[in-house]
């Protein structure tokens, strides 16, 4: 089940039914065995498909893995994983950030999302390939328009302040913009 909360995301969404009605697609990930949702994420229509809200499982719970192979590569690095007589453990909340990592890389090439903050450290942390789908300010401002702000700081091209919920956010936005 998930729970609408009023903590950031998607300020134009008042409750559940309202998140419902203005969206246009949810990515929910869940493990099959125990309909348990890790991740989930909800889009729009707005200038192609844009991410407009996340959520991850903090479910501590130990979940055992079907194999784990601790290897480079990409999406296998789980962290918290545990050993025991032969057999691998992660917690639900590790095996969502594993989830949420590959959503991201591939949000990328078919959407777009505004972000900062603890989100936007996530993004670039795990998805390295992610700074090279900022989107320029030039674009955002078709997009906008007189919703985005420039400060004396917002001067790399990419960064831009907008009034969110009667509050000033700085963002960033990444992915594939259709314009």
């Amino acid at each position: 089940m998930v729970v609408h909360r009023d903590q950031g995301g998607y300020s134009g969404s008042k409750n559940p039914e309202h998140l419902v009605d203005k969206s246009y697609l949810w990515r929910i990930v869940y493990l099959a065995e125990t309909k348990i949702p890790l991740v989930v994420n909800v889009y729009k229509k707005s200038f192609g498909l844009k991410r407009i809200g996340s959520a991850v499982t903090k479910d501590p719970s130990p979940y055992k893995l079907k194999s784990y192979l601790n290897k480079s590569e990409k999406f296998n690095k789980m962290k918290r994983v545990l050993e025991e007589k032969g057999e691998y453990y992660s917690d639900l909340n590790s095996i969502a950030k594993d989830a949420l990592k590959k959503i991201y890389a591939n949000d990328l090439k078919t959407s777009w999302v505004e972000i900062s903050g603890p989100a936007e450290s996530f993004l670039l942390q795990n998805v390295p390939e992610a700074k090279n789908y900022k989107i320029l300010i030039e674009k955002l401002i078709k997009v906008f328009r007189d919703e985005i702000m420039l400060e004396k700081d917002d001067n790399d091209g990419y960064t831009y302040t907008r009034i969110i919920g009667g509050h000033k956010h700085k963002k960033r936005a990444y992915g594939t913009l259709k314009i």
